[in-house]
């Protein structure tokens, strides 16, 4: 059979059957890689099988651990709620012991059993911890059972008896500030903390004024922005401690090595010493011979300058109460209204002219006069004025007081050089003055300059302050001005000097000049 096509041809017999016989390629085996005869998976395996149970032993070690430590941590917390716990319901049982006593009467002048009061807080004070003892100061303070305010009345000066007492006490590691920083001071002032051990205390923003520190350990203390206004230091440990800001004024060092204490310039200033080592003694470095500081070493007075020399205020009732006097002047008294002494005979000099008895009682612009009374030949002065002097009056005597009738250019009213100071020592120069001027006079006011200096060459100025303008007043007042300064040589000259410009008025008396020690205890007056 043909089929045809006209572009085809089939012929059946023509076909060819082509077939190309493939050589099939041979299934490829993949072969297992042998490590010393195992397989990796067998190796995979051997590990897992080795190290999981490592792991999990690991693991299950830390976990153990870890849980030790939790429960330490717990255990360790809960021994401290503990001992937290004891040491507030040791606190509350004593207060609820001061409570009861208070309740009951037994905290007060008259039945006065204070031995059982300091029994209780003593046997709870040696289980406090440092915050406790800080919380009980606080409260002991407010509650007026230490730091009793002294009583003052016409300057004397009676110290009243703490109902629980301090000495003997540890209060290592106290940290004392005020909650409120320098909004208000912490109040802890006039507590005595004698015989106590206070090492590494903390004091920020707390009064202290007045309070006591003697033969006490407070070695690495630091106060700072707080007050130790006329507190005393007598046999006190402080090495390393650092008064940083705190006011000074006032304050009593005696006997006391101060070589490692960190103290400024205005508080060595402001600091009363007497025989103690200051930090910048040549002995400090040496090594000692004797446990007693010897007398305390100063720079040389060309060192210190006048801006180291600020005075300070009069010095306070309770420091120079009893204190003793280098310098008594009160002019005497007498029959006559005319004094015939002269100012030799009280050891000073005055650039004044001085009047005997007064023409028609006037003393003049640059004259002075020692008098019972100053004569009323000026209606703008006081009538019958008196010395300040108590008791120096008589039926037949009066005392006299200094009337100064000052220049228009200032000039010398007193002077005097006084030797034999202890050196180191603070001192208080103070005067009585008055304006004879009545109120509303509108005179001049009499206005006083004082200066202290040391009295050998060249004359170093250790302090000056003046009064200001003296007031009059309607009816005449004596007031007490003066300053206070420290000794930095044993001599030295005492000044007060016309400060007022002008004469019309400037009119004044003078009384009671003093000079004294700053300290109820320490020497005025020391041997040469």
């Amino acid at each position: 059979m043909t089929t045809s096509n006209s572009n085809y041809t089939y012929h059946p017999s023509s076909i060819q059957l082509e077939h190309t016989t493939k050589t099939p390629t041979p299934k490829t085996k993949t072969k297992k890689t042998k490590f010393f005869h195992l397989t990796l998976n067998e190796i995979l395996t051997l590990l897992c099988a080795t190290f999981l149970p490592i792991v999990l032993g690991i693991y299950t070690a830390i976990i153990t651990v870890q849980e030790g430590t939790v429960a330490d941590e717990r255990r360790q917390f809960d021994l401290e709620q503990a001992a937290k716990f004891r040491q507030q319901t040791i606190y509350d049982k004593f207060l609820d012991d001061i409570y009861k006593l208070e309740k009951d009467g037994y905290l007060n002048e008259e039945k006065n059993p204070w031995a059982f009061a300091n029994a209780r807080f003593r046997a709870a004070h040696r289980q406090w911890d440092a915050i406790r003892k800080a919380d009980i100061l606080q409260f002991l303070k407010e509650n007026q059972l230490i730091g009793r305010k002294p009583s003052i009345k016409n300057r004397a000066v009676k110290k009243v008896d703490n109902i629980i007492h301090l000495n003997d006490l540890n209060f290592d590691n106290i940290s004392l500030t005020s909650p409120t920083g320098s909004l208000n001071s912490l109040n802890l002032e006039y507590i005595v903390f004698d015989q106590i051990s206070m090492i590494n205390a903390r004091f920020s923003f707390v009064n202290l004024r007045e309070t006591s520190f003697s033969h006490s350990r407070l070695n690495n203390v630091k106060f700072s922005d707080s007050s130790l206004a006329y507190a005393s230091f007598n046999s006190t440990e402080l090495d390393g401690t650092d008064f940083g800001n705190t006011n000074m004024i006032g304050v009593e060092f005696s006997n006391i090595d101060l070589c490692t204490t960190i103290l400024t310039e205005i508080q060595l200033q402001q600091i009363v010493f007497t025989n103690s080592i200051l930090p910048n003694s040549s002995i400090c470095g040496q090594e000692k011979t004797t446990s007693t500081p010897s007398m305390i070493t100063i720079s040389t007075t060309e060192e210190l300058s006048t801006s180291q020399s600020t005075p300070t205020a009069l010095c306070p009732a309770a420091n120079t109460l009893n204190s003793k006097e280098a310098l008594t002047i009160t002019f005497g008294s007498g029959a006559t209204q005319y004094s015939s002494a002269t100012p030799a005979a009280f050891g000073f000099t005055t650039t004044y002219q001085q009047i005997f008895n007064g023409l028609n009682g006037i003393v003049n612009n640059g004259q002075f006069a020692f008098v019972t009374t100053v004569s009323p030949v000026a209606s703008s002065w006081h009538q019958d004025t008196v010395d300040h002097t108590p008791n120096d009056d008589t039926t037949t005597t009066h005392g006299y007081m200094m009337f100064v009738n000052a220049k228009e250019t200032p000039d010398d009213v007193f002077r005097m050089t006084i030797n034999n100071l202890c050196i180191g020592s603070r001192y208080e120069f103070s005067v009585y003055l008055a304006n004879i001027a009545k109120k509303g006079t509108n005179l001049t006011p009499p206005n006083i300059k004082f200066e202290v200096q040391t009295a050998t060459t060249p004359n170093t100025l250790l302090g000056t302050v003046a009064t200001g303008d003296i007031p009059a007043y309607a009816t005449l007042a004596w007031s007490n001005y003066g300053m206070s300064f420290i000794a930095m040589t044993s001599s030295v000259i005492l000044s007060m000097i016309s400060n007022a410009s002008g004469g019309g008025g400037n009119d004044l008396i003078v009384d009671d000049i003093t000079l004294r020690v700053c300290s109820p205890t320490a020497n005025a007056i020391c041997n040469p």
